[in-house]
């Protein structure tokens, strides 16, 4: 584990949480009115073996992988000054308003770069629209109906396995399951683990697409930037050049992901975190009509707190909060323009999930589905909104923050 990040703790030097340089992009609020500002997998249960995705080195700048944070003449005390303000802020808030306390925290780190709308700003897509629309030709058909795929994505940790969730409680979704045993034996095989270790990393996260399948390479996104084997930039896959090759993907994906749905389902759920990389190339497979893409985030400071207890000795490049939060911006603005670039996506604040959200793009109206009150949003947003607020809390004083026990407790770097 690495040593545990706190306002007084020396670090690297590193570009400033806010930069006036960072180029603009356009605005999403979220339901409570608050506005998350952007500048630029981890699987829930780290892989222990290394990636063999090959990195594309076009994409890397001349300063390598390994910068760890670096490339700012802003001084590490700044930095960390202004960590403790917007903490300080937080605290002092949430002691009148919780409520209100992570919207400030939001306003705080604004610097005039945004994400772009939570739904596609293209008139011309609906979700779920028939296979009659002019995409039809494109669309997949299992049996006598087309089947509409939504993908989910978004970093580890940051609540892609609570949106899945979401959607697997509506009535016409099917979120992938194991069926039987021989599935784990299968996907063990593929994976170079054992079948304990396959069935512990579904019992945390869920059966994600990118470990079922052999079609595209594997990825997961803290080994690979902890390790310096790439950038976040590196896991973005480009379509493929020709018909021919993504109809062959696409039949061979299928072939693999079929087998763990429900197939008498109209909507197929497929999660993977590192789908924010890979939204280009599923498209281009299951095209624009018949894809939806969801992405959750979570605040930067609080998915930066989280996600150390993933950060094991070997990745050396993500054991500083800093570098964390480095990769946050990174990862985010390639999901923004994934997102923007997609015929239908949307974008979720996991701090500020509500229904509304989910009726925007699962509305009943022409031809979508109707979303479905199978669960109560506002009492998990209230949960979410809490849990954030423990984790910095918890931060500011040098200790851990225990989901499980609901209180804070020794850093296991101490």
């Amino acid at each position: 584990m690495s040593a545990h990040a706190s306002p007084h703790t020396a670090v690297e030097e590193t570009r400033p949480l806010i930069s006036g340089e960072l180029p603009s992009t356009p605005t999403m609020r979220s339901p409570r009115g608050s506005r998350l500002d952007l500048a630029s997998s981890a699987h829930s249960t780290p892989r222990p073996t290394t990636s063999h995705s090959t990195p594309r080195q076009q994409r890397r700048g001349s300063s390598g992988s390994g910068k760890g944070g670096a490339g700012s003449s802003k001084s590490k005390s700044t930095i960390y000054l202004y960590i403790a303000a917007i903490a300080a802020a937080l605290l002092f808030i949430a002691l009148f308003e919780r409520d209100r306390a992570f919207e400030t925290i939001i306003v705080l780190f604004g610097a005039g770069t945004t994400l772009p709308p939570p739904t596609s700003s293209k008139p011309a897509a609906t979700p779920f629209t028939e296979a009659a629309s002019s995409g039809a030709d494109d669309a997949q058909v299992v049996g006598d109906a087309p089947k509409q795929y939504v993908f989910v994505g978004g970093l580890q940790r940051s609540g892609t396995t609570l949106l899945s969730r979401i959607l697997e409680q509506q009535s016409w979704t099917s979120k992938m399951h194991v069926q039987d045993s021989s599935q784990l034996d299968r996907v063990a095989e593929l994976q170079g683990l054992t079948v304990d270790e396959i069935a512990g990393i579904f019992k945390e996260g869920g059966v994600e697409g990118k470990f079922i399948q052999d079609v595209y390479p594997y990825q997961y996104l803290l080994e690979m930037v902890g390790k310096g084997i790439a950038e976040a930039a590196d896991l973005v896959l480009e379509p493929p050049q020709t018909q021919a090759e993504a109809d062959r993907m696409r039949t061979d994906l299928l072939n693999e992901w079929e087998p763990f749905w429900d197939m008498s389902a109209p909507v197929l759920v497929e999660k993977s975190p590192e789908n924010i990389f890979l939204a280009p190339l599923l498209e281009s497979l299951f095209g624009g009509d018949t894809s939806t893409f969801v992405f959750s985030l979570r605040h930067p400071l609080v998915w930066a707190i989280v996600i150390e207890k993933w950060i094991g000795p070997k990745l050396t490049n993500l054991a500083g909060l800093p570098q964390r939060v480095e990769l946050w911006f990174a990862a985010m603005e390639i999901a923004a323009a994934n997102a923007q670039a997609a015929t239908r996506s949307t974008m979720f604040n996991l701090e500020a999930v509500h229904r509304d959200d989910f009726v925007k793009v699962f509305s009943g109206e022409d031809g979508t589905p109707a979303f479905e009150d199978a669960m109560d949003l506002d009492q998990e947003s209230k949960d979410l909104i809490d849990g954030s607020l423990s984790y910095i809390s918890c931060w500011l004083r040098g200790l851990e923050y225990s989901s499980c026990n609901r209180r804070c407790s020794a850093s296991h770097s101490q």
